[in-house]
């Protein structure tokens, strides 16, 4: 990191330090998640002798399996989307912020969601994606309501008497100990 001794830092230098090593980190973070496609493609964690691609991304970046999920989910939903894919390769934008938008990615829509991903907050963008459904009810039908189960029947409660009722079966009993001879 640095030839420089720690102990020695003023405090306005070590405060100066722990920000800009702080503000790094989560670009550091979306950085790794840029090479998790190609490391899934290569099966890179293999090479590696790691167990799966998770448990890679965890001893690698600190990567949890949510994070791990999330991100491929994001790259396996831009990447048909030019624009996209090259703003997702950039690092500039959190996954989260994509995930904002998932749900309204169409190939008409691509280059201004490129734009709003650069600007808007996720809570913007989380607007956004609703409106945009709204404005749109046509290429976002609503699922058909499942169809409710049908309630079962009520029992009778003055049931007819059955007209060849079968004998009642005799109830078995276990055998007694005490009959059995000794010895």
């Amino acid at each position: 990191m640095t030839d420089e001794n720690i102990e020695k830092f003023s405090d306005e230098k070590l405060r100066q330090r722990i920000a800009y090593v702080g503000s790094n980190i989560h670009n550091w973070r979306r950085q790794f998640g840029v090479l998790l496609p190609e490391i899934r493609r290569r099966k890179f964690w293999l090479k590696e002798k790691f167990q799966d691609l998770t448990s890679y991304a965890r001893i690698k970046a600190a990567f949890s399996q949510d994070s791990v999920e999330r991100v491929l989910r994001v790259y396996d939903r831009v990447k048909t989307h030019r624009p996209l894919l090259e703003l997702f390769n950039t690092a500039k934008v959190s996954w989260s912020k994509f995930e904002a938008v998932l749900t309204i990615i169409r190939t008409n829509n691509a280059s201004l969601l490129v734009e709003r991903l650069l600007k808007d907050t996720q809570a913007d963008l989380r607007k956004y994606a609703k409106a945009y459904k709204e404005a749109h009810p046509e290429e976002f039908p609503k699922p058909k309501p499942k169809p409710e189960p049908k309630p079962e029947p009520e029992p009778n409660p003055n049931p007819e008497p059955n007209p060849n009722p079968e004998p009642n079966p005799k109830p078995e009993t276990p055998p007694d100990e005490t009959l059995k001879p000794e010895g």
